[in-house]
Parts: structure tokens; C-alpha cells; sequence
């Protein structure tokens, strides 16, 4: 449990009336299955949930993956992949897939874009590339998982408090505020918060809970301290880079601690730019698949 979650923040998500879940199905497929011949019994847990077992066909087929041959079934797309990418397929479609209706208060295509774009370059950001669990995919490995949700704390706000989410977006805006200050001035706490009080409901491992609540903050994690740089680095250049609308108001503040502790160079920054204009590419590739 991360002691430094705002309790406000905590008693707000217990308090959301109807609180978004993944399918109970998720936790046993993403941390039970193993091996590359599990793609059938993952598919019988997949296939448990109609609509999830349309998101994982369909993103399996989409240009992210390059499909050629498209597949019908939740055990063929889930063959192409491999089970490392599989996983990270289902999480996506899965936590995409628990956040429904928010279209008339978020740009729902941005925010997902940006958060998969965020997953993806977390593990350019953490020098991945090249290894197994290679940076370029979804792959099975926590950087992927805490950019990917490390944002989620907006939807929940979103969800439950609308007006005062919308107050705040409008407050960033006006002041030139991000929205983690103007989260704090009509909520009381922030997206940091909220998001690490859902991830530790849902119970998801330290290092994402860690990202969501640090990743404004690095040099504060006292833990999980190169997941968070790297989810750190990973959204703020998605920011930059992208066109994601200021989801945190104005753009948030680099830590040199974290670019530099994770091995970056100053003359390195062209390479990684170049490389995250590729994951902000295919975020938006993903996130138009599974949205669909």
C-alpha cells in the first residue's frame, strides 16, 4: 500500500458510486498464464467477456500489429501476437474497455492515444529496446502497464465529478495552472492521487501505483524509482510531442534527476524524440482499434 495517497483522495474513489472494474477474469490471465502454448486457455478467459473478446480480435487485426491475414477468433489473434504481447493487448483493451461514456467531458481518442503512446515510450525511456520485452511492442514488462494507466485518475474524476473536473480543466487554462494544481483548488487533491487510490483498489502491482501517484514528482519516489522516471519521461514527451490537448494544463516539469539517472545525454534527445514520434504513432493506431 502506498502510504502517501492522499487519504481524501482515497475516501473519493471508495466513494464512487459506480467504480469501473476490469473483467474478474483479467488479474488470473495477465499474472497465471505462461508459456507460448497457453494461447487456448487464455482464449477461453478472454471469450468469457463478449465485448473484450471483440477488442482483442479487432486491435489484433489493426495496422498496429501489421495484420495481413485477419483472424476471426480470440485464439488465432492471440497465436500472431505471442503471449507477452497478448497480455499487454488484453490489459489495454480491458482497462480501455472499463472507462465508457465520457465522450461529452473528455476527448476520449486523445487521452487513450496519449496513454498508450505513454506505455509504449516508458520502455524507450527505460533504454529497453533490444531486450526481451522489447519496448517496441506492448510486451510483458511494468513500464508498459504504468504508462498505460497512469492517467486514470482523469477518468475517474471525470466520472464522478464532472463539474468540479471540468472547473479545474477550465482553471488550468485560465491561469495558465497545470491540472494538477487546479485539481487541488476544486477537488482537493490531484489526477496523481485519484489514480493511485484506483490502481491500489484494483490492485495492480507497486511500480504502476507508484508512476501514477509520482509521475509529476519523481525525485519523490521513494520506490519503483526507475518505473516512475521512466513513465515521467515517457508522458512528458508524449505531451510535448503529441497532440494529446494539455490533459495536465501546462507542460509538465522535467526531472534532469530522472533523464539522467535512466542514462540520457542532452545529444541523445533528437534519438528519443524520433523514437516516441514512433510509439505517439502507434498509440494512436492501438487506441483507434480498441475504441472502435
Amino acid at each position: 500500500m502506498a502510504a502517501d495517497i492522499s487519504p481524501a483522495a482515497r475516501e473519493f474513489v471508495a466513494g464512487v458510486a459506480q467504480l469501473p472494474t476490469l473483467p474478474e477474469n483479467i488479474q488470473d490471465i495477465i499474472h497465471a498464464v505462461g508459456g507460448e502454448g497457453d494461447y487456448n486457455s487464455m482464449a477461453r478467459q478472454i471469450e468469457k467477456d463478449p465485448a473484450l473478446s471483440a477488442r482483442v480480435i479487432k486491435a489484433a487485426n489493426s495496422a498496429f500489429y501489421g495484420g495481413v491475414q485477419r483472424q476471426g477468433t480470440v485464439s488465432l489473434a492471440l497465436g500472431r501476437l505471442g503471449t507477452a504481447e497478448a497480455k499487454g493487448l488484453i490489459l489495454s483493451a480491458a482497462v480501455v474497455g472499463a472507462f465508457q461514456g465520457l465522450q461529452d467531458r473528455l476527448d476520449l481518442k486523445l487521452f487513450w492515444s496519449h496513454s498508450l503512446a505513454t506505455g509504449l515510450a516508458s520502455g524507450i525511456a527505460a533504454r529497453l529496446e533490444g531486450r526481451a520485452g522489447t519496448a517496441a511492442g506492448l510486451s510483458d514488462n511494468p513500464f508498459y502497464t504504468a504508462g498505460l494507466v497512469h492517467h486514470l485518475g482523469i477518468l475517474v474524476e471525470a466520472l464522478e465529478a464532472p463539474e468540479k473536473f471540468v472547473r479545474a480543466r477550465q482553471l488550468a487554462q485560465e491561469k495558465g495552472w497545470s491540472l494538477a494544481q487546479a485539481e487541488q483548488q476544486t477537488l482537493g487533491f490531484d489526477h496523481c492521487h485519484s489514480g493511485a487510490a484506483l490502481l491500489e483498489a484494483w490492485r495492480f502491482p507497486d511500480d504502476a501505483v507508484d508512476a501514477a501517484l509520482y509521475h509529476l514528482a519523481p525525485d519523490d519516489a521513494q520506490r519503483s524509482r526507475r518505473c516512475v522516471q521512466a513513465v515521467h519521461l515517457g508522458s512528458l514527451l508524449a505531451h510535448e510531442l503529441g497532440e494529446d490537448g494539455g490533459f495536465e494544463g501546462v507542460a509538465p516539469w522535467l526531472s534532469e534527476d530522472a533523464f539522467y539517472e535512466l542514462g540520457w545525454q542532452r545529444e541523445e534527445l533528437p534519438r528519443l524524440s524520433e523514437q516516441l514520434r514512433g510509439a505517439l504513432q502507434r498509440g494512436a493506431e492501438l487506441g483507434d482499434s480498441l475504441l472502435g
